[in-house]
């Protein structure tokens, strides 16, 4: 039997061309997924190769849905991943068409979108370890979770069966594993995150479709991915694929990678303006519910949700206790997003510096007074007030005048008079010219001498 660390399996398995995927849970309800390679092809050079390589990048990716490799046996070609409780969009696929049915254009560019993210950031952060793409992605590899979300795993395992092919050609493979394979691989050229972006948007368009780009007979369909003829193809598709969605999905598919996007940023910002403009049709998770039963219009207004879903980060946690953790973090956002009162002009000011934001932020918020601080003023605050010499003597001064009462008496009207004389005499009088005025003030009158009286 499998080393599945322990693991049961939950009876759930998917075929593919040189692997299975079977469900496992552990102890505490977790559900896992795991590809195990069949012969030849376990414990094949070429896988050893490849996980020893990038083993810790695998373990721990730090990319939000790219799910990490928590346990593997290289010799039995095993690999697991704590997944949750997904679908792999294989079934999803095999679903719709069983009942006549396209999971449609807005689904397969928002699939686009958010799995081109996540294997652009894998492509960054894996180079430093010597990986540079996934190496067989395919629709076996994409998952979507209860809320729509898209994971991948598998990454950094190569197409073994056709390395295989390529050194011996005698070993013939599967057609199926031709659907999603770029021209390098077949070649045996190096490939990078184009060659992802190559696949991404073959899985895209059997979403739109119901069937793979390249279909039919092997020696056919190895033809068409060799000399690349998917831009011509695609030309036959113009009822089911709006013009903006059908030259971004031709340019993807060039021969060269050099021809097809300048960068990843460049395909990520093609695919996001064609979603924006095109993306009609129901929505990844809405697809989701359908699969889980669930209605798929919005709660009391009868119009399909138009989320845009994104990269589901992996955790050991069940669905449950995810959900909870969701309900908990719905609940801080929406006490954070009640409405502030705005500072007058706030709208129409420039933009400041971070200083003067903090000052004023400072200055706004009520002075913040501990018990210490409080007893001390309380203590200032009953001590008299402190008073300096001038104060004292004038005070004083004010205290010895007397009070007004009774009507004074003659004498102390004279005294007091007197006294204001003494002060008056006592100020010094400024000196000015003499004027005639004052002479004729200054002459003392000359008293005549009485006439005498005729006896």
């Amino acid at each position: 039997m499998a080393d599945y660390g322990g693991m049961t399996l939950t009876g759930r398995q998917l075929r593919e061309t040189a692997s299975d995927l079977f469900e496992l849970e552990n102890g505490g309800g977790m559900k896992h997924l795991a590809i195990t390679y069949r012969q030849p092809y376990a414990g094949h050079p070429v896988i050893n190769q490849a996980v020893t390589l990038c083993e810790s990048f695998l373990e721990y990716p730090m990319v939000a849905g790219l799910v990490e490799l928590s346990h593997h046996n290289i010799d039995e070609g095993t690999f697991v991943y704590p997944t949750g409780q997904v679908w792999m969009l294989t079934e999803v696929l095999r679903k719709y068409r069983d009942v006549g049915q396209v999971l449609g254009l807005r689904a397969a560019l928002e699939m686009c979108y958010v799995a081109g993210n996540i294997l652009r950031e894998a492509a960054e952060n894996g180079s430093f370890q010597g990986v540079y793409a996934h190496g067989d992605l395919a629709p076996s590899r994409i998952c979507l979770n209860s809320d729509g979300q898209v994971q991948l795993i598998g990454y950094g395992l190569p197409q073994v069966e056709i390395h295989v092919h390529r050194e011996d050609e005698s070993q013939v493979i599967d057609v199926n594993s031709l659907h999603y394979c770029p021209p390098e691989r077949l070649e045996g050229n190096l490939e990078d995150v184009d060659a992802d972006f190559y696949a991404l948007v073959l899985v895209a368009i059997e979403m739109i479709t119901g069937k793979p780009l390249y279909d039919g007979p092997l020696d056919k369909v190895k033809e068409m991915v060799a000399m690349s003829q998917g831009p011509q193809m695609l030309l036959k598709l113009k009822k089911l694929i709006p013009p903006k969605t059908m030259d971004m999905f031709r340019r993807a598919l060039i021969y060269d990678p050099d021809r097809r996007f300048t960068s990843a940023e460049d395909f990520l910002d093609e695919v996001r303006a064609v979603l924006d403009e095109e993306g009609d049709g129901k929505s990844l998770s809405e697809i989701v519910e359908r699969m889980a039963g669930k209605k798929t219009t919005a709660r009391g207004r009868g119009k399909p949700t138009r989320k845009v879903v994104t990269a589901a980060s992996t955790t050991a946690f069940t669905t449950d206790q995810l959900k909870a953790m969701a309900e908990a973090m719905e609940e801080e956002e929406e006490e954070e997003e009640a409405p502030k009162p705005e500072k007058r002009w706030g709208k129409v000011a420039r933009k400041r510096g971070k200083e003067e934001e903090e000052e004023e932020e400072e200055e706004a918020k009520p002075a913040r007074r501990g018990r210490r601080t409080a007893a001390k003023k309380e203590e200032e605050e009953a001590k008299p007030a402190r008073r300096g010499r001038r104060t004292a003597t004038k005070e004083e001064k004010e205290e010895a005048k007397p009070t007004r009462g009774r009507r004074p008496s003659a004498a102390s009207a004279k005294s007091e008079e007197a006294e204001a004389e003494a002060e008056a005499e006592a100020e010094p009088t400024r000196r000015r010219r003499p004027t005639k005025d004052d002479d004729g003030e200054a002459k003392p009158t000359r008293r005549r001498r009485p006439a005498a009286k005729d006896d």
